[in-house]
């Protein structure tokens, strides 16, 4: 009687080590299919955003180009007279940067920092970094230059003009030690 005890508590004991065992490794599929669905949404969301992100993009180039071709070299005392035209053009500027930002907020939240197999996220996340840095660094070169400008034109001139007011600072989003601008073609 005593040995079919012992067989009946080691058969339970058994049976007790291999549910846990089953219930385990289930825990762990399930766990690992959710992992693996969240990170095909997210990686969903990359590549269905890049669009969007791109435009804003586009937009911020035309804008920056307006800027950079027609009214930064065109800033000094002698055209003084356009600085409320001067000041709708940094508006519309920083509008197209905003669009930029706003564009950017689920690839500052999915591409910064992370590692993706997936060629095409991979791909877009860093054409992410690459155009937010650029975009952003020359937004604030631009407009530190523009006030710079009013500064000088208030000292020598004895005017009042008020800077135009910094909203974004420069990054560093690839961590690459560089700030890096859009490049001005010659």
């Amino acid at each position: 009687m005593k040995k079919k005890v012992k067989i009946v508590l080691i058969t339970l004991l058994c049976l007790l080590v291999v549910g846990g065992i089953v219930f385990a490794s289930i825990s762990v599929i399930n766990q690992t299919n959710k992992d693996k669905k969240k990170q095909e949404k997210i990686e969903k969301e990359i590549i269905d955003n890049f669009d969007k992100f791109k435009e804003a993009v586009e937009g911020f180039n035309v804008e920056w180009s307006t800027y950079n071709s027609i009214i930064k070299s065109d800033i000094n005392k002698n055209t003084v007279y356009q600085y409320d035209g001067w000041i709708l053009s940094l508006d519309t500027y920083t509008e197209s940067l905003d669009k930029v930002e706003e564009a950017s907020k689920v690839y500052k939240k999915n591409c910064i920092n992370k590692y993706y197999a997936n060629t095409g996220v991979k791909n877009k996340c860093e054409a992410f970094m690459i155009a937010y840095e650029q975009a952003v660094n020359t937004y604030v070169e631009d407009i530190e230059d523009f006030n710079k400008k009013i500064e000088e034109i208030n000292e020598s001139d004895k005017k009042e003009l008020k800077t135009y007011e910094l909203k974004y600072k420069k990054v560093d989003i690839n961590n690459d030690k560089e700030y890096s601008i859009v490049p001005i073609e010659k």
